[in-house]
C-alpha cells in the first residue's frame, strides 16, 4: 500500500476530516491535504507523529514512504529487495565488467575492515 493510501485509510477509520488531522500533526490543512493526497511527502521528522496520531507502525509507515519516494524518483518501482537502500548500487552493479565488480568488492571489504579496527 502506499502512503497516501495508508493515511486517508486511518483518516476514513478515525472518521477525521483533513482539518481534524492538520491539527493533530500540527501543520496547515493544506499540507495536510497534499500529504493524504500523495502530492508531498512528509519531513522525516513528521513521519512519527503521523503514525502515533493514526494509530500506525511508524517503522511500516516509513517503509511506505521510502518506497514511494523511490518511485518518484527513479519512475519506476523499487526492486523486490531484502534491502531497499541497495537499489542504487544494484543497477550500476550491472553496467560494471567482472574486473570492476572484483575492484568494488576489494573496497566494500577494505571499508569494513577499517571500521572493525576503529571498533577496537
Amino acid at each position: 500500500m502506499r502512503f497516501a493510501d495508508t493515511v486517508r485509510c486511518q483518516l476514513d477509520a478515525k472518521g477525521w476530516s483533513v482539518r481534524k488531522f492538520a491539527d493533530e500533526i500540527g501543520r496547515t490543512p493544506e499540507h495536510a491535504r497534499k500529504l493524504s493526497s500523495g502530492l508531498t511527502f512528509p519531513a522525516d521528522d513528521l513521519v512519527p507523529r503521523i503514525a502515533e496520531k493514526l494509530g500506525i507502525d511508524h517503522a511500516e509507515l516509513q517503509e511506505q514512504l521510502d518506497r514511494d519516494r523511490w518511485e518518484k524518483k527513479h519512475r519506476k518501482k523499487p526492486p523486490e529487495s531484502a534491502r531497499p537502500d541497495l537499489a542504487p548500487l544494484e543497477d550500476l552493479w550491472e553496467q560494471l565488467n567482472p574486473d570492476q565488480r572484483e575492484y568494488m568488492l576489494c573496497v566494500a571489504n577494505c571499508l569494513v575492515m577499517r571500521r572493525q579496527r576503529k571498533a577496537q
